[in-house]
């Protein structure tokens, strides 16, 4: 039995151990302890529904025990993700390529974020359309040639055909995990990172959109570059400054920040705010509000296309280059990789290595010397 829940009544699983890798099942049933019989691992006759809840107790742990001896009948390791998919009556191939992307992310929707979702969904799809049906077992160098010829044929540009390698280099970890694979058929395939080049607004240019700010603009347009400059003060992506609420800044003197969690990592941050930034924020809001209105990322882009024209600005801009400016900015101001790479939210220091090679300042002062400009 497991933790009791909100009516002291505690959840009876069933506990497999497979090669040392532990499960627990559910059998749909919860009774009070003292209804609990731990020599016998059934509940006692006087409870209710007792025969019913014993009966289910038993077929669960028969049909367990019928897994096992049908495996060794067989001469087969079963390992627990088989087991489980046996168990629960799901699939017999269980080297399926799409069917496993499929139960990993059926498993996985609340813990991925929304972003890694889709990007799974949408290359298990392109996967398919190269060949319908894929064994683990199919997977070689080979293969993956051939299956990258099939990109370029697509116009899928060097970016794109790295994503796709690094998925099915993700599935083939979680096959080698769950004991399908014992090794990695792609293991002497290198597909580089390609090296991006970002665009983003230089100083001269950042200063034309703050002036055009100042100026005459019509309502759209200026919501829009409101929060696309907050961006670039602050290196925020598009759906962090979405969700932004007011009880996510606190404005102190001398040391205002924000306080949120990243949409992409999920992980905490604290990013001060300087001055510039601080300006553009609407003032007397309520806690649960909106920092900003924001528009959705195309009707963003499109209106920040008009913003350059404007600015006399000859690139295409989107909202995501508010956050190489900043990086970009902050880097040849500070010289502080480290610390910008901080501020970014980057993992790995190599992500931030894409806009400059640098050294060493505060947090504090990267964001001093952005209002300076």
């Amino acid at each position: 039995m497991d933790r009791s829940n909100v009516d002291r009544l505690y959840p009876i699983y069933l506990y497999a151990n497979v090669n040392g890798k532990v499960k627990y099942f559910t059998t749909n049933h919860a009774v009070a302890e003292k209804a609990w019989n731990p020599k016998k691992q059934e509940v006692s006759g006087s409870y209710p529904n007792a025969q019913t809840i014993n009966n289910d107790i038993a077929r669960y742990r028969s049909w367990a025990e019928k897994i096992r001896i049908d495996a060794d009948q067989d001469g087969a390791n079963i390992n627990l993700f088989e087991f489980e998919k046996i168990f629960r009556g799901g699939a017999k191939d269980l080297s399926d390529v799409f069917e496993f992307i499929k139960n990993d992310l059926q498993e996985f929707k609340n813990t991925y974020a929304k972003d890694t979702l889709k990007m799974y969904q949408s290359q298990s799809k392109k996967l398919k359309g190269f060949r319908a049906t894929l064994s683990f077992t199919e997977i070689t160098p080979f293969f993956w040639k051939l299956y990258d010829s099939y990109l370029i044929k697509l116009g899928n540009n060097a970016n794109t055909r790295w994503k796709a390698f690094r998925t099915i280099k993700t599935y083939i970890n979680k096959a080698i995990e769950a004991g399908i694979l014992k090794t990695d058929p792609l293991r002497g395939v290198k597909v580089r990172k390609p090296e991006g080049n970002r665009q983003f607004l230089t100083q001269d240019e950042l200063k034309s959109l703050e002036i055009l700010y100042k100026g005459f603009l019509t309502k759209d347009l200026k919501t829009v570059l409101t929060y696309f400059l907050f961006s670039c003060y602050t290196g925020l992506r598009y759906e962090d400054v979405r969700t932004l609420k007011y009880s996510n800044v606190f404005i102190e003197p001398g040391n205002s920040y924000l306080q949120f969690t990243q949409h992409k990592t999920k992980q905490a941050e604290n990013m001060p705010l300087g001055s510039k930034a601080i300006s553009l924020i609407p003032k007397n809001g309520l806690q649960n509000q909106p920092l900003f209105k924001v528009y959705t990322n195309q009707v963003t882009n499109r209106h920040l296309k008009s913003l350059m024209t404007l600015a006399k600005i000859n690139k295409d801009i989107s909202f995501h280059c508010a956050r190489h400016t900043f990086a970009t900015i902050g880097l040849e101001l500070s010289g502080d990789i480290a610390t910008v790479s901080k501020l970014l939210g980057h993992r790995k220091i190599q992500t931030t290595q894409i806009y400059a090679k640098v050294l060493d300042k505060s947090k504090r002062g990267v964001i001093d010397l952005m209002d300076a400009i």
